[in-house]
Order: C-alpha cells, then structure tokens, then sequence
C-alpha cells in the first residue's frame, strides 16, 4: 500500500466538524464497540494488509512502530477470511506465548468479546469459534515445522532466530493449503542474509513481496514519552538507524573484511594463469541439518601483470551438508576432477581444520594421495584471525571473479561467500566460509607468497621450489 493513501479514521477526521458529528450522532453504541475493534479504521496505512496478489509482506520497523499489533490484527483478518490452518513462528516458545498471543497488542488482547478465541498453552495453539487454529512454533526447533501443513503465517521478529535458514525453510515447505499461503513478517531490521535476500527478491515483481518499512516515530502518539527520551539519544548512530528508522545496515562496508577492498577480476578478461593453489575447507563438527555446513574455498595465486606482487583470488566456493563418507567422496573428487586458469593447473595443497569431521577427512584424503594441510588455529578465535589476514584485502591484494552480468560484484556462484565474509561477525549467521577465508590466506602469507614484493629476484619456479621443500611434519599451525 502507498504511503499516500490514508485509513478510514484519518479520512473521517478530515471531513468537516459539524459533519463528523452528524455521523457520529446517528451511530449506535454496538457499533462503536464494532468500529473500535475495525482494524481498517483503527490501524495506520502501513498496517494495512497491501492490495494485490502478493505471497510475503515485509514489515521491516523500528521499536514501537506496532508491529505486534499489525500481525495480530493480520492474523484475526484470516480467521474472518475464512483461513484455517495458521503458523506463528517467534524466536522463543516463550516469545509466541507472551509476545504473540497473550501479549498487550497479542491475539488474546485485540480480539473483540464477541469473538475472543481460545488459548491452550499445554498444546501450542489458538482456536476460534469458527474451527480456525493458529498453532505457535519456536524457532529454536526448527524441525517442529516439518509436516505440519498451514494456508498462512505469521513470523515474528525474525532477525532474533537462531536457526534463521532452516526455521523458514521449513515454514515455507508447509504452506501449501489454499489457493494462495501468504506469510507476513513483521521484525526490527537486524542484518541477516535472509533479510537482505527477502528485500533484494522484492524488487523483482514476479516474486510478490511487498516491503513496507515505518520508524518509531509514526506511533509516537501511543508511546510513552520516556521511551522517546530515551531512544533520541541514538539518532545518527547505526543502532539507531536500525532500531528506531528501520534501516537494514549493509554490512558489507561495515564488518573486518569491507567488500570495497577486493580487486574485481574483469569478466571480459580471460583467466589468468595460477601459480599455486589451496582449496581450503571448514567441515561441519556434527551431522545434523541445523547445525554448520562443510564449507570450501579455492584460491589461485597469481600475478595480474609482470609488475605487481604476488596476489591472489577466488577461483570456487561451495558449502553443503555431508555426512561421511559422502564429504570425503566430494573433497576427493574436488581435487582429483577440478582445473583452475589458462594453464588448467590443479590444486596443490588441501587445506584442513584440524577438528572434528575435518581430522578424519584429512587423514582420509592423505592415504589417497591427495597432498593435505591441517590447519590449527590454536588459541586465536575467528575474530582475531580474521583481522590477521584483513590488511592482504584492504591492501589490494585479493580478487574476486566480476559477474558478467553486474559490474563490480561477484559472480553468482559466490555471492553468497561475499556476503557471509562482508557481515562477520554478525551474530546468528554461519560463518564456515569465514573460517576457509582466513585459513587459506594464513597459510599463503606464511608461506610468503603474499608478502612477495614485485622487485624480488625469486621468480614463479623458485617460489614454488621453496614451498615445496618447507617441512610438512609439526610446522604449526599447519602441522600434520
């Protein structure tokens, strides 16, 4: 809905006093109650479900915006559509229950008495009198949503999931009863990547999802003035952009590694030839489907031109859940099947986490032949070794593929390796492609092909002859 159009209350108040009272004198005291419990006369435009056929509305909003309220008033709207198998999702079981359901702008509080519906704690649900159920699910158990089947959803502060990906993954495979599911999501703007590809799909029409975006103070009316004492004294930070404006922060400029620090490698230039190659990987530490994927990266070292040092760039990445022996499988066939550059060379090292799944894979891999690195970060977390290998990107010595589609971005293939690298540390995203990141590049500046100056007399050969006789034998933190 446009921002222009208004709602029946702000119509009414438009017209003339001696005409608003007129009409009011000829309304009866049911009807008033009846007009109280109108959403379309109470609500606020932006919290108006929007015209047309649309499958997801967005509702990205800052603290107190009435969110809450917006999603509730939805919800009932659906039970008198006629709607009656409806999901609310929120981050916590306790959330669904005090937030969503019996919450001051909850199902329970805006409902009229004549229509209240009824909640039972003890089986996760709200009915109506009309048969319609609207069952609660957390999104700490993602799994819960794999069966059921629904015709609507209500998701709330979606931002705040733990299990983000798989939580909506689920939730989307259940709605499939009804002509059209709709789903509506109402959340501060926190930056996600489900967020950024939900509002990203959004601008593209065949995909019907509507965004709507409102600041705290379009309900300050309703507010308590404490609350905007307080919140004033954020505006111009970025936790005030997010919270109170809600703006959703490209961390991409924002995080340790900034995507406008890597070199593109033009599409319209052919690829180059590599001297030395890593595929480097971070393997899942369990099985499970909620839990972190195997990731890789594969990184060519190269020069761009006779001139410049040593840099290197991103030639593959790929993250899947594996169980074994299928991760050894793919990792094996990775190496033995995969050619990068004009010279079509293969990889020359496998690098490894030493942990896990990751130890078995790479003993796996050594007594195949394949020539293996364990990667042992000892007592550095994920923060600080990737702040010890940022300043080789914000040097320029990193490239990554150019789409040949979108200047200066990432080939598709990879967007999604940009994006997970450009916002860590972000709480609640995967961060396996981090870790492939800044392992592959640990190793590749200790073993100097990265700290290389263009003026140096050791050529491409003798570069080589040097890494191929370090000691490969309790060298930490590669040791095998």
């Amino acid at each position: 809905m446009a921002d222009t159009e208004k709602s029946k209350k702000e119509l009414f108040l438009e017209l003339p006093l001696e005409e608003r009272k007129r009409r009011l004198a000829l309304v009866t005291d049911i009807e008033v109650e009846q007009l109280l419990y109108d959403w379309s006369f109470t609500g606020r435009p932006k919290q108006q479900s929007p015209q047309g056929d649309w499958r997801i509305w967005l509702i990205m909003a800052g603290r107190g915006f009435g969110k809450t309220r917006t999603g509730a008033e939805w919800v009932r709207e659906q039970v008198k559509q006629g709607r009656k198998r409806i999901a609310i999702v929120a981050p916590t079981s306790a959330d669904a229950r005090d937030v969503a359901v019996e919450g001051e702008s909850g199902i329970i509080a805006i409902s009229p008495s004549w229509d209240k519906p009824v909640y039972e704690p003890s089986k996760r649900r709200v009915t109506w009198s009309n048969g319609a159920i609207a069952t609660l699910y957390s999104a700490e158990e993602p799994e819960r949503l794999r069966g059921p089947q629904h015709d609507a959803a209500w998701t709330d502060e979606i931002a705040a999931w733990a299990y983000q990906q798989e939580t909506w993954d689920m939730l989307q495979f259940g709605l499939r009863l009804g002509k059209n599911p709709q789903t509506v999501i109402t959340s501060t703007p926190k930056p996600t990547q489900l967020l950024f590809r939900l509002v990203k799909e959004s601008r593209d029409p065949d995909n019907r999802i509507v965004v709507t975006q409102g600041s705290s103070y379009e309900n300050k009316s309703n507010l308590a003035k404490p609350f905007f004492d307080q919140i004033v004294q954020y505006e111009g930070t970025t936790l005030g952009r997010q919270e109170i404006h809600a703006e959703l922060i490209d961390l991409a400029e924002s995080g340790i590694i900034k995507k406008s620090w890597f070199k593109w490698w033009s599409a319209k230039e052919p690829t180059p030839e590599f001297v030395y190659i890593v595929q480097s990987y971070d393997t899942a530490f369990t099985e499970k489907t909620h839990n972190d994927p195997t990731a890789c990266s594969t990184w060519g070292v190269f020069r761009p031109d006779q001139e410049s040092p040593f840099c290197v760039m991103l030639l593959d990445a790929w993250q899947d859940h594996l169980k074994y022996p299928d991760l050894r499988d793919r990792a094996q066939d990775e190496y033995l099947k995969s050619v990068y550059g004009s010279n079509e060379q293969k990889a020359d090292i496998v690098l490894i986490e030493d942990k896990g799944s990751g130890i078995t894979l790479r003993q796996d891999l050594s007594r195949a032949g394949v020539p293996t690195k364990a990667y042992n970060p000892g007592k550095a977390d994920k923060v600080a070794r990737l702040h010890a290998v940022s300043h080789l990107v914000a040097n320029g010595r990193v490239y990554l593929p150019e789409s040949k589609a979108v200047s200066k971005d990432i080939a598709t293939w990879g967007q999604e390796f940009l994006e997970q690298l450009c916002m860590f540390p972000t709480p609640d995203q995967h961060d396996d492609y981090v870790d492939t990141f800044s392992q592959a590049l640990s190793l590749l500046r200790d073993q100097a092909w990265l700290t290389i100056q263009a003026d140096d007399d050791l050529d491409m050969e003798e570069m080589r002859q040097v890494n191929s006789e370090r000691p490969t034998v309790n060298s930490n933190p590669y040791s095998l």
